[in-house]
């Protein structure tokens, strides 16, 4: 990867941390280049979507994926990546829509509790019942496929500090 290339992605990578329109596409795309299986695919006309500059830097990144003989990866900013889905995977970036959410009772307070419980080795203890209060059932289940897939703990231990 070449510096343009390099200086490209590292802009992408700092706006698709905000919670903006502009966020939410530019982390469509990296996410869709890092596993589009899993997080979805990335609409082309989200280049026409977002300022000029970062289209341009969108098609770099596109330019530069089209050129290469093989799949290449930014394995070099994994941990950003994975920052990213941790915020996608808690509602930030505005990428997850709005979903019906369980009501929230007792029982099912208890319930996301205790599937934290599963993953406790990463979240913050002290949070685990604001957590399960604030969390849907697909929340939880996310976050634990995050962690038994090998999702950084630093990652989501900074996601559900937030």
């Amino acid at each position: 990867m070449d510096d343009r290339v390099r200086f490209a992605l590292e802009k992408l990578l700092n706006v698709a941390h905000e919670d903006s329109g502009q966020g939410r596409r530019v982390a469509t795309c990296l996410l869709a280049w890092w596993n589009a299986e899993v997080h979805g695919g990335f609409d082309l006309t989200d280049l026409a979507n977002v300022d000029p500059h970062l289209g341009e830097d969108m098609a770099t990144i596109l330019t530069f994926l089209a050129r290469e003989e093989d799949v290449v990866y930014p394995y070099d900013y994994r941990r950003e990546i994975e920052a990213i889905i941790a915020l996608a995977a808690t509602g930030g970036t505005g990428m997850t829509a709005p979903r019906s959410r369980e009501p929230a009772t007792p029982s099912a307070i208890e319930r996301r509790a205790g599937e934290l419980d599963t993953i406790a080795a990463v979240l913050p203890i002290d949070r685990r019942d604001a957590l399960a209060e604030l969390l849907t059932d697909q929340d939880v289940e996310t976050l634990r496929h995050l962690v038994n897939e090998g999702m950084g703990d630093e990652a989501i231990s900074m996601a559900a500090s937030r």
